[in-house]
């Protein structure tokens, strides 16, 4: 008998969740697949879940690059963007925000932050025009300064 192991792949892991329950499943599938494929797993799991009517599972803050990641895995699985958000409990804009490349939300400290580097990067430029007298009025300098 050969001691060789064949590492599980992605189908190896939905069918052990379909058939045993999808707990612990993402965890172990962590230490043998890539983050792409592991997102593609989450996503599957949620759905094998709802099937075995078990409750759908908490909702939980994801990043930018990871949902991205998923995002694509299942666009390449040839899934449509209504699937995709509703497989990953997304909105079809967000879905379509992320395959079309500006996936990325800036909130507004994020942007106040970018606002301020770029008027700090800036030089700061004032030109000063004296004014004159136009029909013998007080020039404005003229009054501040007496």
């Amino acid at each position: 008998m050969s001691t060789d192991t064949v590492p599980p792949t992605l189908k190896m892991f939905i069918r052990h969740a379909e058939r045993f329950g999808p707990e612990c499943v993402a965890e172990t599938a962590a230490a043998y697949l890539p983050p792409a494929e592991v997102g593609v797993l989450e996503a599957e799991l949620a759905l094998v879940g709802n099937r075995n009517g078990n409750r759908a599972r908490a909702r939980q803050r994801r990043s930018t690059p990871s949902l991205r990641e998923q995002v694509l895995a299942l666009r390449e699985r040839g899934l449509v963007a209504a699937a995709i958000a509703d497989t990953l409990n997304l909105s079809d804009r967000r879905v379509r925000e992320l395959l079309n490349g500006s996936g990325h939300r800036e909130n507004r400290a994020e942007k106040r932050l970018n606002q301020a580097e770029e008027n700090a990067a800036k030089p700061e430029v004032h030109v000063l025009t004296c004014p004159t007298r136009i029909d013998g009025q007080i020039d404005i300098w003229e009054a501040l300064s007496a």
